[in-house]
């Protein structure tokens, strides 16, 4: 079953908003050299620890050293580490080594699970399953207006997408 992973939550009022609407999984990004989203690892743990099971809680993090992005998770809390940098091979084991049960999740999403991302709405998302039949659907923007999880492109959103999906 496809899911949809709603990225740049910036509250626990964001969080319960993207739950309510169908997200399967929430971005929490923190700090970035660039891009939208970022929020302070203080926010990121309050909201995972609001989020309920089975909703995964994505850490983005742009951190390349094993030790520091380790710590950083057991700050955070969060089920799920998305590395959005390229790390050096010597980092990526230690990090394997240091949380084994988190680099197996990565390793069974590089293998075999695709996330479709990058310029999705309730527009094209429909299109865009039919022609890549991802695992999930990752976006940010396509569901904000100002800067702000916007309840209406949300619920838009989710009801452009397939049957089988929703």
């Amino acid at each position: 079953m496809l899911r949809a992973k709603i990225c740049c939550i910036a509250s626990v009022a964001e969080a319960r908003l993207a739950i309510e609407a169908g997200a399967g999984a929430l971005g929490l990004v923190s700090a970035m050299p660039s891009g939208p989203g970022p929020i302070a690892e203080a926010l990121i743990a309050e909201i995972a620890a609001a989020v309920p099971a089975p909703i995964d809680t994505f850490l983005l993090t742009a951190l390349q050293d094993a030790d520091a992005i380790v710590a950083q998770h057991r700050r955070c809390r969060t089920t799920v580490l998305q590395l959005v940098d390229a790390l050096p091979a010597t980092e990526l084991r230690r990090l394997r080594a240091a949380l084994p049960a988190v680099s197996r999740r990565i390793r069974d999403a590089v293998a075999v699970p695709v996330w479709l991302a990058g310029g999705l709405g309730a527009h094209n998302v429909g299109a865009a399953i039919a022609a890549v039949r991802p695992h999930g659907v990752d976006l940010c923007n396509g569901v904000r207006s100002e800067g702000r999880l916007d309840a209406v492109k949300l619920r838009a959103f989710f009801a452009a997408l397939p049957p089988a999906a929703a």
